[in-house]
């Protein structure tokens, strides 16, 4: 098991999801700045994004050196950026 997670093809596989994990981020950074958002449910958002936060960031250490985990997490930086900021204030 231990050479299966440590062959190099698993972590690039691995780093396919950090897209997929980034995307989202984006979107919601945008929805921050042009709307106002509003959560039915905050509790069960929270606990879903929390989950999916947590599995994000096990799969993004696992794979950190490779091409696509990088990228992913440079363009979260700023993308993140806006939504915090806006949240801040409410």
């Amino acid at each position: 098991m231990g050479k299966f997670f440590s062959n190099v093809w698993t972590k690039r596989a691995v780093s396919i999801l950090s897209p997929f994990y980034c995307v989202p981020f984006v979107y919601l950074s945008y929805l921050s700045v042009f709307y106002e958002m509003s959560m039915i449910k905050p509790v069960t958002i929270c606990v879903l994004l929390s989950a999916i936060g947590v599995f994000a960031l096990v799969t993004m250490l696992y794979s950190r050196k490779q091409i696509l985990t990088i990228v992913s997490s440079l363009v979260m930086l700023p993308a993140l950026l806006p939504a915090v900021l806006l949240y801040f204030g409410q």
